[in-house]
């Protein structure tokens, strides 16, 4: 049984506020402690209500987490919490919802079922960054998602040596690559004609970006090896921009290497819903729908 809960989300979501308050009543009736992290609170207007305290936003005091937003909220959720071990529950106020599965009209059934231990909990493994340049200093050390290497808007298509274990595997001329989590599959590696890998697999996937050659085609590769990329600057207007999960963009040095592994240790997050995963197929990827349908036909 949970007795204390920490609570963070995006204050862009104008459902939030309510939302936060609703979840801090569910926990005065169950004599929760509720965390709340330092830089909401004032934005929340929670006034005094006893049952809530302000957390630097570490949350180890905390059993568990309410992350309150949509899928990029959560990917920013998980970068600052990272490596702590508590449980995550992200709660949907987005409108895709990919990893976000709870929705806010269940968010008291749910928390019920979770402190009756009812609410499966799955590992979630991220992608471990590591660089030999100096721009990348300040560079999130992992991704939920993906890491990305991408051409400058005005450039031409770059260069890009992809190497695994130390090993090779050639040159590719293309817009750009991406490597992804099995989680992070089902983003900019599927929109790039990538696999859809199940996101409990240890696994990642390099998928290049309209490559200049037809046999560069995406790869899976399992927990154990590490990968390896560099820009190769071939002619002028090679300028590249390396990024973590589609929010954080730094430029590319030529000739420094970025690697990224799994990382060893996973999230955990709350699952209350597994079926919903392959709806979300049907429903946002109309998965064995006819172009003609509508939604009334899910």
């Amino acid at each position: 049984m949970y007795k204390s809960l920490g609570l963070t989300g995006n204050i862009a979501k104008k459902d939030l506020p309510e939302l936060v308050k609703k979840i801090g009543g569910w926990c005065a009736r169950n004599h929760i402690q509720a965390f709340v992290e330092h830089s909401l609170f004032p934005l929340l207007k929670l006034g005094r209500q006893t049952h809530f305290k302000i957390t630097q936003g570490d949350f180890k005091e905390c059993d568990f987490l309410c992350a309150l937003g949509g899928d990029g909220f959560f990917l920013h959720a998980v970068r600052n919490l990272y490596p702590i071990q508590i449980p995550i529950l992200p709660i949907n106020l987005g409108s895709l919802g990919f990893t976000a599965q709870a929705l806010p009209k269940e968010i008291t059934s749910v928390l019920n079922l979770i402190q009756k231990n009812k609410i499966q909990i799955t590992e979630r493994y991220l992608l471990n960054v590591e660089n030999d340049g100096s721009s990348f200093i300040n560079a999130p050390k992992v991704a939920l998602n993906d890491v990305l290497i991408i051409k400058d808007t005005r450039s031409r298509l770059i260069h890009v040596e992809v190497s695994v274990n130390g090993q090779s595997i050639g040159e590719v001329p293309c817009d750009g690559l991406v490597i992804s989590s099995a989680t992070g599959s089902t983003a900019y590696n599927l929109s790039a004609g990538g696999p859809i890998v199940h996101p409990t697999l240890r696994s990642m996937i390099i998928t290049p970006l309209l490559p200049h050659t037809i046999s560069a085609r995406p790869v899976v590769l399992p927990s154990n090896m590490s990968i390896e990329i560099k820009q190769v600057c071939r002619k002028d207007r090679e300028d590249a921009l390396f990024c973590v999960d589609g929010q954080y963009w730094w430029n590319a040095q030529a000739g420094k290497c970025v690697r990224v592994s799994l990382a060893e240790k996973p999230i955990r997050i709350f699952e209350p819903y597994p079926a919903r995963y392959f709806e979300k197929f049907r429903r946002n990827l109309r998965w064995g729908l006819s172009p003609r349908a509508t939604d009334g036909a899910l």
